[in-house]
């Protein structure tokens, strides 16, 4: 099964501390850029063909007034286009014109992808290498289930055209792809299932080391006390494979998780009829 979901806007998905995405310098500083490039071109220009015009000695100096303000008009003229040309080409839909041509769109990302739409800091998944918090930010995400039912649905392509393709514990793509697509960005993973991944980690951390792992587990196999045995895998496997991205969750952010499950489910993750309930 394949969920499609736009980026939540609500305000219960910044209970994790982290930054609205419709903030921050990014957003303004193309803007700026762009603007004063033009000022600075305008400015080059006037004075480039003001000093010609300067150097010729049969130019009156009427004449030479009234070639400044056409300089300067059409200067101001070409600083116009010139933004309103950049404007566009940030509000473009690329991937739809490109699919015109029969070029798959999730090869492109618009000009002013990385700057206006600026990465969100998730400060409840750590990275086990760097110990910085996950950055990430998503439009249109296709996530894909480990089950059976996606098998024969030839969805693979539909699934690759989507800006993050989440995928589940050690699912495979080998094989599959025409049906659950290529391409993996984030892979959500189960304490339980690293041990799955580290049967084949050449595959998961070196030929795929361009996807997010995100980890999850309690607190007991993910404490860095040197007690979490899942963390002590995690901490072998970043040494091996320096370039992985492996990220697992805070504390916080699992009781924020349970909370949300207990809430929606009604049944506590931690405890249930005064025992302890495996994850």
């Amino acid at each position: 099964m394949v969920t499609r979901k736009p980026r939540p806007l609500d305000q219960e998905q910044w209970d994790d501390g982290s930054e609205d995405p419709t903030s921050g310098p990014g957003t303004v500083g193309v803007s700026t850029l762009v603007w004063w490039s033009g000022v600075l071109c305008v400015f080059v220009v006037w004075n480039q063909v003001a000093a010609c015009l300067q150097r010729g000695d049969w130019v009156s100096s009427a004449r030479l007034r009234t070639s400044r303000k056409s300089v300067i008009a059409v200067s101001f003229i070409a600083a116009f286009l010139f933004l309103l040309v950049v404007r566009l080409i940030n509000e473009v839909n690329f991937p739809l014109l490109l699919n015109c041509f029969g070029q798959p769109g999730t090869k492109w990302i618009p000009f002013s992808y990385t700057y206006r739409r600026p990465l969100r800091t998730h400060y409840g998944y750590i990275n086990v290498r760097t110990q910085e918090p996950l950055q990430l930010d998503c439009d249109l995400c296709a996530i894909v289930s480990n089950s059976g039912q996606m098998v024969g649905q030839k969805v693979g392509n539909e699934i690759d055209r989507s800006s993050c393709i989440w995928r589940m514990n050690n699912a495979p793509t080998k094989g599959y792809e025409e049906d659950v697509g290529r391409m993996t960005m984030i892979r959500v993973v189960s304490h339980t299932s690293v041990p799955l991944l580290l049967k084949n980690p050449d595959y998961f951390f070196k030929e795929a080391n361009t996807t997010i792992y995100v980890i999850w587990g309690p607190f007991r196999n993910m404490r860095k006390d040197g007690n979490g045995i899942i963390y002590n895998m995690l901490k072998k496997t970043v040494d091996v494979y320096p370039n992985a991205q492996i990220y697992v969750t805070t504390e916080k952010r699992m009781s924020y998780c349970d909370g949300i499950f207990k809430k929606e489910t009604g049944k506590d993750r931690k405890i249930t009829h005064g025992k302890k309930q495996n994850y």
